[in-house]
């Protein structure tokens, strides 16, 4: 018979609770119901929504739930829970202590002397979680059964010192690559997942002499969640104190689900479903409230979720309730009248209105049948125009967001402030595309929603702007679509003894007294920050910006600070300005940077009017297709062909609008 064992299990956290409302008669709402009645909910400012539960009540929890609360420390066995728990997700955050301890041949147990067993509701997850291993010439493998989850090696050379070379290799934020440690994910393979959550470690050694890489770095493995292991700052604290790893506090993601005893997966419907498909007896048994939705999940367990309108705890009796997206209609992208329904919403223009109430400014009078020509202090020019299709040339439509004070012209989430018929451009402000990327995250990337990109958007990014990169040891770079596709792109690094890696803001904010900018504010030569050119795109927008460490292993780097990437007008950029503006919006790590940044669009009309389109008060009733010059309407006026399409200009001593009828005025 084979010996039981208990483990734990982990995966991604959500660090959000989610509560159910119940109306009382009086109308007004009653505290979040999240547990069975009489049952308490709360320990400490941990919410214990069911199936956990609390106490020596059984009916407070389902089985294999009830958790513990030790003077506003919630507990689960022995391991301890640090993040919110959240009914409709199926994930758990806890805290073990210690490394996994292992015998003279090498064999460990991780989660040994807990509370789970096999028949729990908690197993290991590959999301998140990794192995880690530290030592010499050792390799340590994860097992569950037969199943391997994760495995890697370490290795040192006949002169390594473990307490002083590791500390000096990680210094350059060196992630753990197998020299002194290694790191690996978690990996959980449905088709090969065995029901047992009992997990062997196995270390086996491949050294030459395994007494003298045991006393130089003693071999720990641990089990923890991806960001946990910081090579610096662990390995710091492994070097002073030999018996640190069984004191420290590890982070592990735990998965869990619902294990109904029965025969709820024989039912009528379950050879006919999918494998991660509830059968209608096993969702029924668990999920309790209505507008709810069921997953099986890999051990043959069940978790619960409320469907899309709802919120709340879909495991008791009415604890799914509707979500009012009217109390934010914005928010939930309606800037008409909203009407709340159940489980949903509806968005319209109010009355006497039409247009796309799903845009701001979206909705347009429909009592005055000429075309608006200005919003708030900026004109527009046909082609350009607001509300009905006749206002405007294909593409051109614009809106104007009246719940601003002046009102503001929007291109998308653009702002323009100025439209140029004579040299084809518009000036805009961006205040939602600047990419930060900082330790603990990789990669990131930005595409050009507002304005669209493809043949038919007759907006391109103009060489009037540059590109903007912040930072230490990051790369930014601007791609088309087309091929070449690289638009621009340059490089920032930082001296090596700048401390805690900081330049890239705090030292280019001048002094609070007598620290006034200069010429050099405007100019970026590689340390600190950069800029670079942008050439001309023969596809319309941009597809991406992006930015990335130059050293993938800096994303692990707790001193790397905030590093930026945006686009301006050549000319706006100073170094002084920008850096105190971030500044002022960087309250936390995780903020969302604050700038409003000017951008030039050039445009060119790509799509001209079919036949059958209500022609603009001014203009000529259009042709089966416009072509150049029949597109320009005035008189005393020429067609100019540009990269994708063509302009209207007043010919030489004239000014005005070419587009429209006698719009061009000597």
């Amino acid at each position: 018979m084979a010996r039981r064992r208990t483990t734990v299990s982990f995966t991604t956290p959500v660090v959000v609770l989610v509560a159910s409302y119940m109306a009382v008669s009086s109308g007004t709402w009653a505290a979040p119901v999240i547990g069975m009645p009489g049952c308490e909910t709360r320990c400490g400012n941990m919410s214990v929504p069911y199936p956990f539960g609390l106490g020596a009540d059984s009916r407070c929890y389902m089985p294999g739930f009830n958790l513990t609360c030790d003077h506003g420390r919630l507990l689960l066995g022995n391991l301890r829970v640090i993040e919110s728990i959240d009914p409709n997700f199926y994930m758990l955050t806890v805290v073990h202590t210690g490394d996994v301890r292992t015998d003279g041949a090498g064999r460990g147990i991780f989660g040994e002397g807990g509370v789970l067993g096999d028949d729990g509701p908690y197993a290991l997850s590959s999301a998140g979680n990794q192995l880690v291993l530290v030592g010499c010439n050792v390799r340590a493998t994860l097992r569950s059964g037969n199943v391997t989850m994760s495995s890697c090696s370490s290795l040192c050379t006949n002169g390594f010192d473990g307490h002083t070379e590791m500390l000096s290799r990680l210094d350059t934020s060196m992630l753990c690559s197998g020299i002194g440690c290694c790191q690996a994910r978690v990996v959980v393979d449905r088709e090969e997942l065995v029901p047992v959550t009992s997990y062997d470690v196995q270390l086996e050694y491949f050294g030459s002499n395994r007494s003298r890489d045991g006393k130089r770095w003693p071999p720990r493995v641990f089990v923890a969640r991806d960001e946990w292991f910081s090579p610096w700052s662990v390995s710091q604290q492994l070097s002073s104190d030999l018996q640190a790893a069984a004191s420290m506090e590890v982070p592990v993601f735990l998965s869990w689900e619902v294990i109904v005893r029965g025969a709820y997966d024989h039912g009528d419907d379950a050879g006919s479903l999918p494998a991660w498909e509830c059968p209608r007896d096993a969702a029924r048994m668990v999920c309790k409230s209505n507008h709810t939705g069921c997953t099986k999940r890999e051990r043959g367990g069940y978790t619960c979720y409320c469907k899309t309108g709802y919120e709340g705890n879909p495991y008791i009796t009415n604890g799914c309730q509707d979500i009012d997206e009217c109390e934010n209609s914005k928010e939930n992208g309606c800037f008409g009248k909203c009407t709340n329904t159940d489980g949903s919403f509806q968005c319209e223009c109010p009355h006497e209105t039409r247009g796309n109430a799903y845009s701001p400014g979206g909705c347009f009078s429909v009592l005055t049948r000429e075309c608006s020509r200005s919003c708030g202090n900026v004109s527009v020019p046909y082609p350009f125009g607001i509300g009905p299709a006749e206002c405007y040339m294909p593409g051109f439509n614009l809106t104007c967001d009246t719940s601003q004070h002046p009102p503001r012209l929007m291109l998308g989430s653009l702002r323009v402030i100025d439209i140029s018929l004579h040299n084809n451009t518009m000036h805009v402000i961006n205040s939602d595309m600047v990419l930060d990327i900082y330790s603990g995250i990789g990669k990131q990337t930005s595409t050009f929603e507002s304005t669209g990109h493809g043949d038919n958007v007759p907006y391109s990014l103009s060489t009037r702007n540059e590109l903007i990169l912040m930072g230490c040891g990051v790369q930014a770079v601007l791609s088309g679509a087309g091929n070449p596709a690289i638009l621009s792109g340059c490089s920032s690094f930082c001296s090596p003894n700048i401390e805690n890696r900081t330049y890239t803001i705090t030292s280019m904010v001048p002094p609070a007294a007598g620290g006034g900018s200069n010429d050099d504010d405007q100019y970026c030569y590689g340390m600190g920050c950069c800029q670079a050119r942008i050439s001309m795109s023969n596809d319309g927008m941009p597809h991406e910006l992006w930015i990335d460490w130059m050293d993938p292993n800096t994303a692990t780097d707790e001193t790397s600070s905030h590093s930026y990437a945006f686009i301006a007008q050549e000319g706006w950029f100073n170094k002084h300005r920008v850096s105190a503006q971030l500044l002022r919006s960087s309250s936390t790590k995780y903020f969302v940077p604050s700038l409003e940044v000017p951008m030039v669009l050039d445009w060119e009309v790509l799509q001209l009017q079919p036949i059958g389109s209500r022609a603009v008060a001014n203009v000529r009733s259009p042709h089966q297709y416009l072509k150049c010059p029949d597109m320009c309407r005035s008189k005393n006026s020429l067609c100019k062909q540009g990269i994708r399409g063509y302009s209207c200009h007043c010919s030489e001593d004239y000014h005005g609008n070419a587009y429209v009828i006698d719009g061009c005025k000597g």
